[in-house]
């Protein structure tokens, strides 16, 4: 697996409420020709005085501003009680149809979450 600071759309990234990462510059519209996949992990347990749950959604646009996103994948919701430190959330092959920019949305329900942060990123892998 090889990482790239380009490719990384949340960085330990906090989330306490609704919030998007940093978008992704592809270059150009489409699907890459070489092996590219998606990993979203918990990088710090997330808490919620409540029961708050978490939507992600992977979005596309062909412009930085994600101006009129279309989203490529959605995570199925996620509960407060299972984001633990570590847990892996996705970790897939990037779906077909990217125009040249990407981020993820990150949709809170039922929250706001007291703490909790995502790392995720683009890898470019040999598996396929």
């Amino acid at each position: 697996m090889i990482r790239d600071n380009d490719l990384i759309l949340s960085d330990a990234q906090a989330i306490t409420v609704d919030a998007t990462s940093t978008a992704v510059d592809l270059g150009v519209a489409g699907t890459p020709e070489y092996p590219v996949r998606l990993v979203i992990s918990v990088d710090t347990t997330f808490t919620a005085a409540g029961a708050a749950t978490l939507d992600i959604a992977l979005r596309t646009d062909s412009v930085e501003a994600m101006s009129s996103p279309t989203k490529l994948l959605e995570i199925p919701q996620l509960a407060v009680a299972s984001m633990v430190a570590g847990l892996v959330i996705f970790d897939g092959p990037l779906p077909r149809g990217a125009e040249q920019w990407l981020d993820l949305n990150y949709d809170v329900s039922t929250g706001p979450f007291t703490a909790g942060k995502i790392n995720a990123s683009l890898v470019l892998s040999s598996s396929t």
